[in-house]
């Protein structure tokens, strides 16, 4: 994984732990793909549901 160094920089200067704030983003990342997936293959479900 690469970063810009502007961001690495601010980040040590801040006192930020870049492990912490890279593992949380990505968990972030992760929960919101897998609802959006959901979301997507079982529209058709939640609709009739719905109905």
């Amino acid at each position: 994984m690469s970063l810009p160094t502007s961001i690495v920089e601010e980040a040590k200067a801040l006192g930020i732990n870049l492990s912490r704030a890279c593992e949380t983003g990505i968990g972030v990342a992760l929960r919101a793909e897998r609802e959006r997936r959901w979301k997507a293959e079982n529209a058709a479900a939640v609709a009739a549901y719905n109905r």
